[in-house]
């Protein structure tokens, strides 16, 4: 299936044709998976630059022959959200959205054994152009009435649709669920009908995790990794955890950004200082032949590997966590770079902050802007707390600054608010 859609790239594809032809590089130089890295890499930055037009098919070369595969009148031009800056867009298939959707109803499936739930409720970008307002558009004709509510909406107005319908399983993003916790537990609500959650799209730490956990005691938490770029490509294992990567629907390379364990460092603190454990993913996805989408390492995302094998008996790759992503993670001064969830995890054990958002403006200083609670501590003694653990974890002389705020939103047009920030 790659050899096949390297030659449409190249054919029908002017951004790949031109990318290609630059690289000196030939469809036909990839005659086995051992060729796969002689394939040039597609970055974000390329795709964001890259003239519309250039990304949809042609004509073929003048000395091909075969006809198109993809039929123009189904297509969708899909952009991401911009969340870490701006936007990226390309063209994706129907049936692309809908071997999306196969995988996706695959899973719910499994988390539901065989046994699915009716009564659901999906909190979801409703902005024309967005992947999930595409798929929304896909379950409206599998299902007879129309749940699904704004993730722009108020948290209020989002209790009010949870309350109204009182869905069995909720499909959204963990931004959305961390504030809807919030207010249910700031309200002391009580939702014991809910059973099923699926949080996608976005990183889930386990902080957050452990505060939906007490917002809705009953439900069970699963996780899909998704994206607008490549589409589904891995589920929760419900056996062993961790994400098993859909390797029917795509090529995952993961190539590590870090150098080796000292002798001297103890696992969790090579965890924290070590980029070791740390993997870029890069991603060819199968399904799609509109803008074929091949050895892309524009997601951003860094993940944690795992090489043992899973007692489910899936032969997928597997992860052991989803760790964030480039432009989130902290830069330390020797330019490397570690998870951010080193100091999410500092702030989010802070007593009395409800909410967050670290900003890094240089290698050593941080802006924390916290909402408060009563029991919180002063800020003076806040910034003293907080400025330590920094200066522990990170293993240098960190500048940590207090900024209490009243709220903390996202930006027009975003549903989410990033934890991490950074330079």
């Amino acid at each position: 299936e790659l050899k096949r859609l390297l030659h449409y790239a190249w054919t029908r594809i002017p951004f790949y044709a031109t990318l290609y032809d630059e690289a000196g590089f030939h469809p036909g130089h990839f005659r086995s998976m051992a060729d796969l890295t002689r394939i040039p890499e597609v970055t974000k930055t390329m795709l964001r630059q890259a003239p519309r037009d250039d990304l949809a098919p042609r004509s073929q070369r003048a000395d091909q022959a075969e006809p198109n595969p993809v039929d123009w009148q189904h297509t969708h031009y899909l952009s991401t959200s911009g969340s870490t800056g701006e936007p990226v867009g390309l063209y994706k298939t129907k049936d692309s959205m809908w071997m999306f959707m196969a995988a996706a109803f695959h899973c719910y499936q499994q988390w539901c054994g065989d046994k699915p739930i009716q009564n659901v409720l999906y909190i979801l970008d409703d902005k024309p152009g967005n992947i999930d307002y595409t798929l929304g558009d896909l379950l409206r004709t599998l299902s007879m009435e129309d749940r699904f509510v704004s993730s722009f909406s108020n948290v209020e107005a989002i209790w009010d649709a949870l309350d109204h319908f009182r869905p069995e399983y909720i499909s959204t993003y963990p931004s959305v669920m961390r504030n809807l916790s919030l207010y249910i537990l700031e309200n002391r609500i009580a939702c014991p009908w809910v059973k099923l959650l699926n949080l996608t799209s976005e990183m889930l730490d386990s902080h957050t995790r452990h505060l939906i956990g007490q917002a809705f005691p009953a439900a069970r938490i699963v996780e899909t990794y998704t994206s607008t770029e490549a589409g589904f490509m891995g589920y929760q294992c419900l056996d062993k955890g961790g994400f098993h990567l859909s390797e029917e629907l795509g090529i995952y390379e993961l190539h590590p950004v870090n150098n080796a364990i000292e002798d001297d460092q103890s696992e969790a603190e090579h965890m924290t200082h070590s980029r070791d454990n740390l993997h870029k993913v890069v991603v060819t996805d199968l399904t799609n032949f509109a803008t074929p989408l091949i050895r892309y390492s524009g997601l951003g995302d860094l993940v944690t590997p795992a090489v043992d094998k899973c007692q489910c008996g899936s032969r997928h790759q597997r992860i052991k966590s989803l760790q964030g992503r480039v432009v989130d993670s902290i830069k330390l001064p020797d330019g490397s770079r570690v998870t951010p969830y080193v100091l999410t995890n500092i702030v989010s054990d802070t007593p009395g902050i409800q909410k967050y958002q670290i900003i890094q403006t240089t290698a050593q200083t941080f802006t924390v802007k916290v909402v408060t609670g009563p029991d919180a501590p002063s800020q003076a003694n806040l910034q003293t707390c907080i400025q330590a653990a920094f200066r522990k974890t990170l293993r240098n002389d960190a500048i940590c600054t207090i900024e209490p705020v009243d709220d903390i939103k996202p930006k027009p047009g975003q549903h989410k608010v990033p934890l991490v920030i950074s330079s």
